[in-house]
């Protein structure tokens, strides 16, 4: 006897019928009356079939537990060539967090008319990394001569509605200038700060944001000059000039300084009779301190400084003196000398843009005296700024026509 049996399906399924077909065969058989069994019982198992594969991609914070599964390379080993078992996936990161190799969750869904016929082992896990957002600053303030920038930066995250915080915010340079000390060139920029968590609230978390490369590209600081207008009612004496009708004239200068707001300052005007130039330091009636050098140079004590106000020199230099290729040399008021000398802790000096003082002048701290070497074309009126331990004293070098 052989036998052999067909099941009326390819379901998988438990006890499903068979249909037996027997043969019979010997030299005897003619002798047997037959009865046949023609069916049977048999269960077709499914057959196992393994998810392999599937993927998430790696991307920068975003706020938000999302993230994009890739299918390509994935497989459904076990499948039997021309059967119909499809899948698609989805995922998610387990928090919204920064981190490397963090962990995606899959939901894998299967459809297809064979899937009856398979028991599927699915893929429930893959990993993928939330790079830490680069973030973008910038900073813009009113030239004070500090490279601090205190609460004068912007952070912007990308994220919305997150914020961050930030502690010791730093400009490449204190000036107007920048670093390349010309005004205008745009290449000032925030040179280190440390990004803190938000303090207000957003949901902000310096961790899951990083720097950028801090140049003025990605981080560019721009520092403005604090503009004070001076109204300087300077007479014919001030400027050697004779008393046939010049009693004066009106020069308005404007400079960066750090102030509170713009400030105006009109020296009274001097009388021209009974001064001349070789009665030296004096007090005009109007308390202006007054001072002639050898050179025939006037310094004047506009106005002095406190904690609140700037204060204002004014330095007029004879034309003679004045022409280019030649070289001086001035002094102070003894007050602002005095000042500077006795300065603990802070002392700067640029010019009015914030720039550093050109090469043909120099100003030396320990003598309290500014020295020019050479005196180029052009060169006046030069604007000057010096903060000395928190006080602003604006020195305003000018030529006296003879």
């Amino acid at each position: 006897i052989s036998s052999s049996g067909l099941f009326e399906n390819d379901f998988a399924e438990s006890k499903k019928e068979v249909n037996i077909t027997n043969l019979f065969s010997g030299v005897d058989v003619k002798n047997y009356i037959i009865t046949d069994q023609i069916n049977g019982t048999a269960s077709i198992f499914p057959k196992v079939l393994k998810l392999l594969g599937v993927s998430a991609i790696d991307r920068d914070y975003d706020g938000t537990e999302s993230v994009k599964v890739v299918t390509k390379n994935a497989k459904l080993e076990g499948l039997l060539a021309d059967d119909d078992v499809k899948f698609v996936s989805s995922g998610k990161f387990l928090n919204k967090s920064a981190g490397n190799d963090k962990t995606v969750t899959l939901a894998n869904r299967f459809s297809g008319s064979d899937l009856p016929n398979y028991n599927v082992t699915d893929q429930v896990t893959t990993t993928a990394t939330i790079h830490r957002k680069v973030v973008f600053l910038s900073g813009e303030k009113i030239f004070d001569g500090k490279e601090d920038l205190d609460d004068n930066v912007q952070i912007i995250t990308g994220v919305n509605g997150e914020t961050l915080s930030y502690l010791e915010a730093i400009a490449a340079s204190p000036s107007v200038a920048g670093p390349d000390g010309e005004v205008g060139s745009e290449d000032n920029f925030i040179s280190s700060i440390k990004l803190m968590d938000a303090t207000d609230e957003s949901g902000g978390i310096a961790s899951n944001y990083i720097l950028p490369e801090l140049n003025s590209e990605n981080a560019p600081v721009n520092i403005s000059a604090s503009t004070i207008v001076i109204e300087e009612s300077i007479n014919a004496q001030m400027f050697d000039i004779s008393a046939s009708g010049q009693e004066g004239f009106i020069n308005n200068v404007e400079y960066g300084v750090s102030a509170e707001s713009s400030v105006s300052i009109e020296s009274t005007v001097l009388q021209t009779s009974g001064i001349t130039s070789q009665q030296g330091a004096n007090s005009s009636s109007s308390g202006v301190n007054q001072t002639d050098n050898e050179l025939g140079m006037k310094i004047e004590m506009v106005a002095p400084p406190d904690e609140l106000s700037t204060g204002i020199v004014a330095v007029t230099i004879p034309q003679s003196t004045a022409v280019a290729g030649t070289g001086f040399s001035f002094g102070l008021p003894e007050e602002i000398s005095s000042l500077v000398s006795s300065s603990q802790s802070e002392f700067s000096i640029n010019l009015e843009s914030g720039a550093p003082l050109p090469s043909w002048i120099n100003y030396n701290q320990e003598s309290g005296k500014f020295v020019s070497s050479a005196v180029p074309d052009g060169a006046f009126p030069l604007k000057v700024v010096m903060n000395v331990d928190g006080k602003k004293i604006a020195v305003v070098i000018s030529e006296r026509q003879e």
